[in-house]
């Protein structure tokens, strides 16, 4: 890729802004919880949606390149996805022992 670094001081002059309060301020979290979204290896992205009330597990919707919504997958309690390999998806799952588990599945 471009290294952005090397581009943003070739001489050209910083962009200059100025930090503005916003007029209010939220009173709720945002439904996304991560700031890191992971694609898959059929470019997929697998985004982070807070579940209603005491829902236990990770919800995560997939979107297709046009953020069309192409399926949801629900995450068992104590089961936390780490990445992707070429057709597969690894998760960690903690048991009572607070042993970690790692495993791989056949992306869904």
């Amino acid at each position: 890729g471009m290294n952005l670094g090397r581009a943003m001081s070739g001489g050209a002059p910083m962009p200059r802004f100025e930090l503005l309060e916003p007029e209010q301020w939220q009173t709720h979290k945002p439904p996304l919880s991560a700031t890191v979204i992971l694609v898959d290896s059929k470019l997929r992205a697998w985004v982070s949606v807070l579940r209603r009330g005491n829902d236990p597990g990770e919800r995560f919707d997939l979107l297709d390149a046009d953020g069309k919504l192409l399926e949801t997958i629900l995450l068992p309690k104590d089961v936390t996805l780490l990445g992707f390999g070429r057709g597969v998806v690894y998760t960690q799952r903690k048991d009572e022992d607070e042993l970690l588990w790692l495993r791989r599945h056949p992306l869904p």
